[in-house]
């Protein structure tokens, strides 16, 4: 609570000491001192998130360009982040700056599990190790299968074996 309250109160004097003059000469630095400056304090200095705010860097992708502007110039108050007024250069080269930082998720993997019962499960991996694999299916459940010898079973001691298709649709057994 402490930290969210000094967060904040660190924001603001930001804004203070930036003056009602938001047409101001742009911060020399470009993007990265004006996020230096006003976002890292929250969000890391590498936009992965900090004491106070989340990470960013996969949001970011989700946001067009006028509707990063938009989130920069009102903030979000309800959730603690305060507008950040700025000249308009320094909102431009934060703006590419941001965008050199934001990072799309991995694309998902699909793996296609043939129980041993002649069942097959189809999914989203999850999580694998060398001696297991979770696999969300369509239907939103999550299955944990473990690894014995060649094969995979279930929480109820069936056997699968596996097979992984790529994004293209080809499948390649690893049992």
């Amino acid at each position: 609570m402490h930290r969210a309250t000094f967060g904040i109160a660190v924001g603001l004097l930001a804004l203070l000491g930036a003056g009602v003059d938001v047409q101001a000469q742009p911060q020399p630095g470009g993007g990265r001192r004006t996020f230096e400056t006003r976002c890292a304090v929250c969000h890391g200095n590498d936009g992965h998130g900090g004491d106070t705010g989340p990470s960013i860097v996969y949001r970011l992708p989700l946001l067009k360009d006028p509707d990063l502007v938009a989130l920069l110039r009102d903030g979000r108050p309800a959730k603690g982040m305060p507008p950040q007024p700025m000249p308009v250069a320094d909102r431009t080269a934060l703006v590419r700056y941001l965008r050199g930082i934001e990072r799309r998720e991995p694309p998902l993997t699909r793996a296609t599990v043939q129980t041993t019962d002649g069942r097959t499960l189809d999914g989203v991996v999850l999580n694998q190790g060398f001696s297991d694999l979770q696999l969300r299916t369509d239907d939103k459940k999550v299955h944990l299968l473990r690894r014995s010898a060649n094969q995979f079973r279930g929480s109820s001691r069936r056997t699968a074996s596996r097979t992984v298709r790529s994004s293209s649709g080809a499948g390649t057994s690893l049992s």
